[in-house]
């Protein structure tokens, strides 16, 4: 899939080294996801579902004798609103999501096979269910090359830091870090992220469902997902 990349290579960026996501409390995000379903097979059509969502980070909370940073997300959907909040720990070495209170589990953004897909609560950092330990979303300094094992379990997940790409979103242009993410589960699939100073800048994702279910009869369908930043707002100084 094509990105809007400006052609910048490693050279033009490699200067600035990705150490830290921006969690200090006050940011802001609005995000534009587009769905396009494509049903396979003798009954192949394209059915496209777009949505958005709205992140804030919220500064820190205790989790147990611990604190993590919370991200907390309003998403607006076909369905109405739905809400969500992400857990993360950042040391110097690594980004780490961890489950909140109560929860083992964040929602995913694949539909469970025999129903229709629909846009509904998608993490902003990560894609797959989180499971019952943390997850490593980044191994600091995020340059070319590094790869790392993200989560072990319910689904194994890799990560790779593929390049620097600019790339423009509705948002404006932004000097990014591309990784690249798979996924081996239930249903394996890639996405990518490019991430920059200001957070998640884009992710797309690809993955074919083949036990989706069409008017009672098995159907394979491809999925490509879009997320693309559209608005931010850094903390007031």
């Amino acid at each position: 899939m094509v990105v809007g990349a400006l052609g910048c290579s490693d050279k033009t960026l490699r200067d600035e080294v990705f150490e830290t996501y921006p969690l200090e409390p006050g940011w802001q995000w609005s995000y534009g996801r587009t769905l396009d379903v494509e049903l396979l097979g003798s009954n192949a059509a394209v059915i496209t579902l777009v949505d958005s969502a709205q992140v804030v980070t919220r500064g820190e909370e205790a989790l147990g004798d611990d604190v993590a940073f919370v991200l907390a997300s309003t998403f607006f959907t076909i369905d109405g609103l739905t809400f969500g909040q992400q857990f993360f720990q950042q040391t110097a070495n690594q980004l780490l999501q961890v489950p909140g209170p109560g929860e083992g589990n964040h929602t995913s953004v694949l539909p469970k096979p025999g129903v229709s897909p629909k846009p509904s609560g998608w993490n902003l950092l990560s894609q797959n269910q989180v499971g019952e330990s943390s997850r490593v979303i980044f191994r600091y300094p995020l340059i070319r090359g590094n790869r790392w094992v993200a989560q072990e379990s319910p689904e194994l997940v890799l990560r790779e830091v593929v390049g620097r790409e600019r790339i423009h979103v509705p948002a404006g242009e932004f000097d990014t870090i591309r990784i690249r993410t798979e996924v081996f589960g239930a249903v394996d699939f890639v996405y990518e992220d490019w991430v920059g100073s200001e957070g998640l800048v884009r992710r797309e994702a690809s993955f074919v469902l083949e036990d989706f279910l069409y008017r009672g009869n098995p159907l394979p369908e491809r999925i490509v997902e879009i997320v693309q930043l559209t608005s931010f707002r850094p903390p007031s100084s």
